[in-house]
Formats: C-alpha cells, structure tokens, sequence
C-alpha cells in the first residue's frame, strides 16, 4: 500500500467509516514526502523519519510523541527548513 492510499484510509479511520484503517507508519522512511495538510492524529509515526518532509499545516503533530520520531529538517511554513 503507498503513501496515499494509507492516508486514505486513516482519514476513513478517523471519520469512523468501516472501511478505513489506522495509519501504521512506525519505522518508515517518509524523507521528502508531501504530507501537507495531512491529518494524522492517532497515527502511528514513532521511529518514522520525517526530516525534510513537508509537514506544513499538519494536523495531530502536537499530540504526537516526538521522542521516537526523526523530527530535524521540518519545513516550516514559509517553505524554509528549519532544524
């Protein structure tokens, strides 16, 4: 399953439809990946690499534990990474 297709299905998750599916994304290599204006409260990102990722205007990043996930090298959102 991609990248979207699993964000897909988390927000059916999230919305509580029947069909959807908790995002399992512990220990993926999600460098550079475009998750602009992603939902991912609940997900499970912990040992996920996000540096580099766009993370602009995600939802959830407050509640997640950043302890176990690679958080250097975030877009902030004027597009400037920042470490």
């Amino acid at each position: 399953m991609n990248l979207k297709e699993i964000l897909e299905k988390h927000i059916k998750w999230l919305s509580g439809e029947h069909n959807g599916e908790k995002a399992n994304l512990s220990g993926a290599d999600l460098r550079y990946a475009n998750l602009r204006c992603a939902d991912l409260r609940g997900a499970d990102l912990s040992g996920a690499d996000l540096s580099n990722a766009n993370t602009s205007r995600i939802r959830g990043m407050k509640i997640l534990n950043v302890d176990n996930i690679v958080t250097f090298g975030f877009k902030n959102n004027s597009g400037e990474n920042k470490q």
